[in-house]
């Protein structure tokens, strides 16, 4: 039985596989599941590295790919729903709870791993998700070095690494950790209202990405609107439920979110 890490791209993920070389830990491959043109290309440019990583030490590095691309499925392909309707496109991944995207990957890792070792990156302060994903064939040496998803951040910051991503539409460069809790898939419907503002605001060519989805069904984004109903409400600098009774009471909120 081999030991695989699970390599996303992100903090964590990342942290996890930077240290159990540092440690000199039993790391027989890494695997990473490819989202297509979901991902962001800083988390792209860091697999790309990880991938040259892992050759000069030694450890095998290994890409997968969903059965059928995530866009396809969301929006092109023919499915039939339980009550027996035909429907066209699962939609936003996310949405309501619903992670169709994560089911499939996990899935097709499980698969490909067997009876392996799964390390998986889940720090020590995500009890949870450590509750939720326990199983006698994944290991989560994170949580067992006491590490936190901060200190995982900090730890790639100071081994020189980065999530740089160059934004066309404004010429500049973002941290995407400056403005997302996490840099899962661009158009993951768990992401909260901060970070879609911030995407609105930083990362416009995404949001313009978001639209354009958005043209292709009525199912809102988020429960408290369409991604066309949150650009207008970032607009006027509103990211809360709190912001929006300050803006009827004729409070300015714009001045103070630049703070």
């Amino acid at each position: 039985m081999g030991n695989v890490i699970q390599l996303s791209g992100g903090k964590d993920s990342l942290a996890l596989l930077l240290i159990a070389i540092e440690k000199g830990c039993k790391v027989d491959e890494a695997v990473y599941f490819d989202v297509g043109e979901w991902e962001f290309q800083a988390v792209r440019r860091n697999i790309e590295k990880a991938k040259k990583l892992c050759e000069q030490k030694g450890i095998r590095f290994t890409t997968i790919y969903p059965a059928i691309e995530f866009p396809v499925l969301a929006w092109e392909r023919e499915y039939i729903q339980r009550n027996g309707n035909r429907k066209k496109g699962y939609e936003w991944c996310g949405w309501h709870g619903c992670r169709w995207g994560t089911t499939q990957k996990i899935a097709q890792l499980d698969k490909y791993c067997g009876d392996n070792l799964q390390i998986i990156g889940i720090a020590k302060d995500e009890p949870e998700r450590l509750e939720k994903g326990a199983s006698s064939n994944k290991a989560y040496w994170l949580n067992e070095w006491g590490l936190t998803e901060a200190e995982c951040l900090q730890y790639c910051y100071d081994q020189g690494w980065d999530w740089l991503e160059y934004e066309p539409l404004t010429g500049k460069y973002v941290e995407l950790y400056s403005v997302l809790d996490r840099v899962s898939c661009w158009c993951c419907g768990n992401k909260n209202l901060k970070e879609l503002y911030n995407m609105f605001r930083f990362l416009p060519s995404y949001w313009k990405k978001l639209e354009e989805y958005q043209r292709k069904t009525d199912k809102p984004f988020k429960q408290s609107g369409s991604v066309f109903e949150l650009a207008k409400r970032f607009e006027l600098g509103c990211i809360t439920k709190n912001d929006l009774k300050k803006l009827k009471k004729g409070v300015d909120t714009n001045d103070q979110l630049r703070d």
